[in-house]
């Protein structure tokens, strides 16, 4: 569920002569009501100019492109009219300074140029080469879609076969890695338990990476259906795999897809659930907007207001099926709620909102409750929360766990939190999304511990 604010970059040519004093890396910093995201700029020479470029490392962004760059006057500007976004900034000597804006919002955004080059660094938990265990480069056919899918497959050297662990992200457009503010969770999640004797398949998503398909259409349910062709895949290869001794491993949305498709597939004989949702969509949508505006210093009644315009938001799609009726009933509600406002900013809101929430993911997602197939549960399952997780908490989120679990035929399940931990199971301080890419740790080293000793006990 990683909601945040999205950081586009920019790669364009300018007149070299005029902007020389601009090559180079520049540094800077955005706060958003989320928390700090550090930007990084590159401007190098190029044919005929200069070629610029925008980077996010703390949200995984790097080389994006824009429409529009210049500098005029003294004043350097760039666009991207897609995303609404400008930023426009004066310079002197090693420092800029300017205004960031993205539809409505408005943040001051200064840069200061670098004397080290500026690159992707490496998160003190990614593993190295070489790898001391196998690594393949795989690739498995969702026949229902036709659609190929890309991934990594890991597994010790010596003789198989060996338990396997089936990587499952969570929303948004996933690589294998899951990478995320500069975090590579799944990379780090796939290296610590082959290390200790497992197999782990992890893959991009549909439209992401090396995969084919189209992220953009999917739904939850597609995801699901993935996950069952890595089932068929991993069931070719024996010589590695053990048959009997498949599990999957899901984050947030992921845990929500592993339940999915162990009910419907009898080759699953585990599951662990790592901050999935037990609560339908617009509980958790509900609960994770009014906690981060709460933490980011909004008000009680800032909170408020919010959430019961997107409740009312979210009730129109549960219950108007004609998507152009929806349309003029959500921009109703949402020029209700903005009351005051110039029509400019109306309308951007309306843009925001309704681009994401008539999403075939979003429309599926706000709807699904994932209790009655947490019901039908039949194998061990392990679930872990977050005591800091703002995205899906335990409070609203634990209770419903085991109860659902509780009705399932399954009595081998474990539901746990871990102390001082945020969604992505960092060490953190506030749990605020902006905190994930500041945290120098990946996932928590006793976290991956747990998980490893429940997995020796039941494979």
């Amino acid at each position: 569920m990683k909601r945040v604010l999205i950081i586009l970059a920019v790669f364009v040519g300018i007149n070299v002569s005029a902007q020389e004093a601009l090559v180079g890396d520049w540094m800077g910093e955005l706060t958003t009501p989320q928390g700090s995201i550090r930007m990084v700029m590159h401007v190098i020479e190029a044919d005929g100019g200069i070629d610029v470029t925008l980077d996010s490392p703390d949200q995984g962004a790097y080389g994006l492109e824009t429409d529009t760059a210049y500098l005029a006057d003294g004043v350097f500007i760039f666009e991207v009219s897609q995303a609404q976004l400008k930023y426009t900034a004066t310079i002197a000597g090693n420092e800029m300074r300017g205004i960031f804006k993205q539809g409505p919002y408005e943040l001051d955004l200064a840069f200061e140029k670098s004397d080290i080059p500026i690159g992707k660094d490496a998160r003190p938990q990614d593993p190295a080469l070489p790898f001391d265990y196998e690594s393949e480069e795989i690739t498995f056919r969702n026949k229902q879609s036709k659609i190929n899918l890309a991934g990594t497959l890991t597994y010790p050297y010596g003789a198989g076969p060996f338990p396997v662990v089936i990587l499952i992200s969570g929303s948004g457009p996933q690589d294998r890695n899951s990478e995320i503010f500069n975090h590579r969770p799944f990379l780090v999640w796939s290296d610590y338990l082959t290390n200790k004797g497992f197999a782990v398949l992890r893959y991009d998503e549909r439209g992401v990476g090396d995969s084919g398909g189209k992220f953009e259409k999917a739904t939850t349910t597609n995801f699901a259906s993935d996950v069952t062709s890595a089932i068929d895949y991993l069931k070719s290869r024996g010589e590695v795999i053990d048959k009997k001794a498949i599990g999957l491993m899901g984050h947030s949305e992921g845990g929500i897809i592993a339940p999915m498709v162990a009910n419907e597939n009898k080759d699953v004989s585990f599951m662990i659930l790592l901050a999935g949702p037990a609560v339908p969509g617009k509980e958790v949508l509900l609960d994770q907007s009014r906690r981060m505006v709460l933490a980011s210093g909004g008000s009680v009644e800032d909170a408020d207001e919010n959430n019961a315009l997107m409740a009312t938001l979210y009730d129109f799609m549960a219950e108007i099926d004609d998507r152009e009726a929806l349309k003029v009933a959500m921009k109703e509600a949402i020029a209700k709620a903005a009351e005051g406002e110039s029509q400019e900013d109306i309308e951007a809101m309306e843009n925001a909102l309704m681009g994401q929430l008539l999403e075939p993911w979003m429309q599926e997602f706000v709807v699904y409750d994932p209790r009655p197939a947490l019901e039908k549960t039949t194998v061990s399952t392990l679930v872990l929360f977050a005591e800091k997780d703002i995205q899906v908490s335990d409070e609203l989120n634990k209770g419903p766990m085991e109860e659902a679990l509780g009705k399932a035929p399954v009595k081998d399940f474990q539901v746990l939190v871990m102390p001082g931990q945020n969604h992505l199971f960092q060490t953190c301080e506030t749990g605020m999304v902006g905190e994930y890419g500041s945290i120098e740790e990946t996932v928590n080293e006793e976290t991956m511990k747990l998980v490893l000793k429940w997995l020796r006990k039941h494979t």
